[in-house]
Order: structure tokens, then sequence, then C-alpha cells
């Protein structure tokens, strides 16, 4: 009779098998995806530049005033501040990501810029200084962000970019 009956289910050790090598998988591939971080950051903070650059443009022309995007390459911080009836309304400052620095910030006509802080005036009629601002992470990856003076467009290149500015004859 006990025969005839069969047992359904795993039983205790069955279970705790699973368990051990779901844990081991786990273990390894969160181990091994580590060396994503650094660039995810990398390019997190070059997009939220490029975005802070756009959103800056973007409300000197619906306002009507200039605004100004500040950098400070000593803190490691950036800023927008958008000019309110001619008094400065200042967001409160971004962070770069942990492990992600300036390198440098090149503008056209202006040595590169290391320390410091460096301001761009963007006006209400879209004029925006050409610059290219150099990040870099810990593992020595890097990314420019580059402003196109004529049509105020940001875009996020791999690599250092050096700055391309069209002179007239």
């Amino acid at each position: 009779m006990l025969s005839s009956l069969h047992k359904k289910g795993f039983s205790l050790i069955e279970l705790m098998v699973v368990l051990v090598i779901v844990g081991g998988l786990l273990t390894l591939v969160t181990t091994n995806m580590n060396f994503l971080v650094p660039s995810s950051r990398l390019n997190a903070g070059a997009r939220a530049i490029a975005s802070t650059l756009i959103l800056a443009y973007n409300r000197a022309a619906v306002n009507g005033e200039d605004a100004i995007v500040s950098y400070n390459l000593d803190k490691q911080i950036y800023q927008m501040i958008l000019m309110n009836k001619g008094k400065p309304d200042a967001y409160t400052p971004w962070t770069l990501p942990e492990g992600v620095r300036y390198l440098d910030i090149v503008a056209a006509g202006e040595r590169k810029k290391t320390s410091g802080i460096f301001e761009v005036y963007i006006s209400p009629l879209g004029i925006v200084r050409a610059h290219v601002v150099h990040l870099q992470n810990k593992e020595g990856k890097q990314i420019s962000i580059e402003v196109n003076p004529l049509s105020g467009s940001v875009e996020v290149k791999d690599g250092y970019q050096e700055l391309d500015v069209v002179e007239e004859n």
C-alpha cells in the first residue's frame, strides 16, 4: 500500500542545494558586473551636463533673458543660473558622479582651463560660446561634451575631442 503512493514535491535538502547554486551564480554575476559601474557613471555625468546645457539654452530662449552654466573644476560641480528680471536665480549645484572628474574645459579664444570656475553665458537669441568639457573616470576613460555655438546643440562623444571652431577669413 505504501509503495503505490508517490511522493510529490522536493525535499528540504534538494531545495537547499538549489538555493546554494543560485546564490553562487548571483555572486559571480554581481562581482563580474562591477567593472561596468565606472563607465556608466562617466556616461551619466556627461549626459547630465549635456541636459543642463540644453535646458539652459531653451530657458534662455523662452524667458528672453540670459542663462549661465557655471562649472567649478575644483569642487567637481556645475550649476545653472537663470536671469530673472536682471537678477540671477541660481539652481542648486549638481555634483559629478563618484569617480568622475573634470579633466579640463577648452573654449574658443581661451587657454585650456584645468581649475577654478568657468562660466558659459547663453543669450536668448541662441548665442552660446563654443566649448568642450572633458571628463575622466578613475580608470582613465575620457568623454567629451561639445557645444556648437551656432545651433546650441550639445554632443557627447567618447574620448578626448578637440575644440573644432570654424573661423571666417
